[in-house]
């Protein structure tokens, strides 16, 4: 999760339910609410800058446009069509461990694939 202020991705390892150093603490639950505050807190900022109203407009839009992001974003479940399967690299008495690319970051992972009836049966 985005802090406001810094605009990095944080997160407390103490604190599951939201990002540290955030100034809206770790109410992340409750995203609409959030997501109103941090527009007041934007309208507050840039009514005491010196921005031009198009500036100003162009600023909020794009706070919107993020925000729709963000929601996307975790709203999404991971799934297999999610990465390229590279290559095998073990095999086991439950499954196997597949070498596979992320489409989205290019990012390289092992991705363990287990048969869930086997497991079940061996009651693992």
């Amino acid at each position: 999760m985005r802090c406001e202020k810094s605009g990095r991705l944080q997160r407390d390892s103490n604190n599951r339910n939201g990002p540290a150093n955030c100034p809206f603490g770790g109410a992340w639950k409750y995203p609409r609410v959030n997501q109103t505050r941090r527009r007041s807190v934007l309208e507050k900022q840039l009514a005491s800058s010196d921005a031009s109203q198009e500036e100003q407009i162009n600023l909020l839009k794009d706070l919107e446009r993020k925000e729709t992001e963000y929601m996307r974003m975790k709203r999404h479940k991971i799934c297999i069509d999610d990465f390229d399967l590279l290559t095998i690299i073990g095999r086991g008495a439950f499954g196997e461990v597949r070498l596979c690319r992320e489409k989205k970051s290019g990012n390289i992972y092992a991705m363990k694939k287990l048969k869930k009836s086997e497991m079940l049966r061996r009651d693992r």
